[in-house]
């Protein structure tokens, strides 16, 4: 039996022990290990009279971690996965804490995740499971790929939730379900001033990027492939298409094609923003379901400012999309781009000054460094950012010189990492502390080397 709880039910031989280490060395020193309970139930269940522990060896040790490298199937014969365990009355996924939402209940009672084959914890009696999926191991594997993609969109998969495994009475549980149990409950059950202080004290997206890592895209958990609904309101849709939008605008510059997905993406855009402003002013005006002239006509009865000169941009743009949806379309590079500009510059202060947003925070930062050449957008970009500064708790944030736009707009959160108000680059360490960084990187590999 492993310190964390994982019951391992073959010999291990001493070259397949790939590390060991614990916390004797803590100030103030960690308890030594205790000796979990092992009753004739356990041993009836795993087929185990009384496996060795830590603590029963000659040395005194403050929670070891051993970790070993041999193969043991993740289920037993006959073991079959039921369902996926999902937190969704919780608002969360269930993630084991190897950081992978693949855990799933099984026939044998068993809560186990897929991926690094860790037992979370086993209960007394089952969970009814409707329709439940009953897989092998090598079905499962076979359903998700090795990126965790659903590869089958006829199977139906279910799933168990979490409060259901949370309120039975478990036979056996190990310090991954302790931690991933503690992780729903904290973000879904905390309260505000126990959030604050638990992000003052994690390693967040932000510190990730500033010390020089990239976010990667990967599919949705599991879970969230199947059985749920991908909804999008106006605002969420509008803002897919806008970061598409501008991003084609850009790339238009060299690629005249892109200039054709430019024009489909932002006309979406202008038309679901112009219906979201109208559905505030009058939530039953869309049930009619007004084109886009007759919502530009209504927000203007309801006061909404809209210049001849927008208008006409708007009207060029939809007879661009209308060209492009319906057949040939002969498009002129620099009139084309002119339209996309202004309505670039239509969307930025029109989202702004009707419904409080600002399209800087969904742009993707390189795009938006490059559209800050319009004159336009970079004055109100610094106009944003003064906004932000002059509400700005110094308490809490440190306000410094921006290394990309050289502007004094760069905010710096405690653990949560830097980010400009005026161009939105997030600045890594080597930006941040030029002359120290090499010495960050020495003390850094001394580091990994005590490891």
């Amino acid at each position: 039996m492993l310190p964390d709880g994982q019951i391992l039910r073959q010999e291990i031989a001493p070259d397949q022990i790939s590390d060991f280490f614990s916390y004797d060395d803590l100030e103030p020193p960690s308890k030594p290990t205790p000796r979990r309970s092992w009753t004739p139930e356990h041993a009836a269940y795993f087929g185990l009279e009384d496996p060795f522990q830590v603590s029963d060896g000659p040395e005194t040790y403050g929670y070891p971690s051993v970790m070993v490298d041999f193969s043991e199937p993740y289920l037993d014969d006959e073991e079959q996965i039921l369902a996926i365990v999902h937190a969704e009355k919780d608002g969360r996924y269930y993630y084991c804490t190897c950081h992978e939402a693949q855990v799933v209940y099984t026939n044998r009672w068993r809560v186990l995740c897929m991926v690094c084959g860790a037992l979370h914890c086993v209960l007394r009696t089952p969970i009814s499971i409707p329709n439940p999926m009953k897989l092998t191991t090598t079905q499962w594997f076979a359903l998700f790929g090795d990126d965790n993609e659903f590869l089958d969109d006829e199977v139906e998969v279910c799933t168990v939730d979490f409060q259901e495994i949370e309120q039975a009475d478990r036979l056996w549980e190990t310090d991954r379900y302790v931690e991933a149990a503690r992780e729903v409950t904290f973000f879904a059950r905390a309260t505000p001033e126990e959030f604050k202080r638990y992000r003052g004290s994690i390693i967040t997206p932000g510190l990730l990027i500033e010390a020089g890592f990239q976010p990667l895209p990967a599919p949705p958990p599991p879970v969230a492939q199947v059985g749920q609904e991908f909804a999008l309101d106006l605002i969420d849709n509008a803002a897919t298409s806008l970061r598409s939008g501008a991003s084609a605008y850009i790339r238009s510059r060299t690629e005249p094609g892109e200039i054709k997905h430019a024009v489909l993406d932002l006309f979406h855009v202008v038309e679901l923003i112009l219906k979201a402003r109208l559905s505030e002013l009058e939530p039953s005006a869309l049930k009619k379901q007004p084109n886009n002239p007759q919502v530009l006509a209504l927000l203007q009865g309801k006061g909404v400012t809209i210049t001849a000169r927008e208008i006409e941009t708007i009207t060029q743009l939809r007879r661009l999309r209308n060209a492009l949806q319906h057949g040939h379309a002969e498009m002129e590079y620099r009139g084309s781009r002119r339209i996309l500009r202004g309505t670039i510059e239509f969307l930025d202060h029109f989202v702004y000054d009707e419904l409080d947003l600002w399209i800087g925070d969904v742009i993707d930062a390189r795009d938006w460094w490059r559209l800050l050449r319009i004159p336009a957008l970079r004055d109100h970009a610094q106009q944003h950012a003064e906004a932000i500064l002059a509400e700005l708790d110094l308490r809490e944030h440190d306000v410094s010189s921006c290394p990309q736009c050289g502007r004094e707009t760069l905010i710096r959160t405690f653990m949560q990492g830097s980010i400009c108000a005026f161009c939105q680059y997030r600045p890594r360490i080597e930006d941040l502390m030029p002359e120290e960084f090499p010495e960050f990187l020495t003390e850094y590999d001394e580091f990994k080397s005590d490891l």
